[in-house]
């Protein structure tokens, strides 16, 4: 296992099972985990928390080797982060930000990601697997809601 950063507490280590299911049980427990943990998440960071946990899971149950043990980390950061480590047993299937193009029935996933974390990237672990993490924000950005009223044009009367 790679070495960890000191300043890391570790939250939660689920190995769940390969079922459709999966990446909905495990978004739900990561919120759950982040409460008895005392952590207060925003609407925006919910969101973002939610979104990518099941985009990481899915894809790793999807790309990640059917056969292969999937394994999810969490793990607090020093200035309101959270990392997500989505460990699979396949290697040699690199994950890819794509551009969909509007037919595409998917391919959405990590782009929707990375524009939600601070961080996302993957690394290969021992050759035979790859795990691939994301750092998000546990406070969002405070901005005022656009006004609906806004750009649109009065009524014709």
């Amino acid at each position: 296992m790679p070495e960890r950063a000191f300043d890391r507490d570790q939250v939660a280590h689920f190995t769940p099972e390969y079922h459709p299911r999966t990446p909905g049980d495990i978004r739900r427990r990561t919120i759950a985990v982040l409460g008895e943990r005392g952590v207060e998440l925003d609407v925006g960071a919910e969101l973002a928390i939610e979104l990518t946990v099941t985009e990481l899971v899915t894809n790793a149950m999807l790309y990640g080797g059917i056969a292969g043990r999937l394994d999810v980390f969490l793990y607090l950061e020093p200035g309101d982060f959270l990392t997500v480590e989505v460990w699979d047993g396949a290697g040699t299937v690199v994950p890819v930000v794509t551009q969909a193009a509007d037919d595409d029935d998917g391919g959405r996933g990590l782009a929707l990601v990375a524009g939600l974390v601070e961080r996302l990237w993957w690394e290969p672990v021992g050759g035979f697997a790859k795990r691939v993490c994301a750092r998000i924000a546990l406070r969002t950005p405070a901005e005022p809601m656009p006004d609906p009223s806004r750009g649109r044009q009065p009524a014709a009367a």
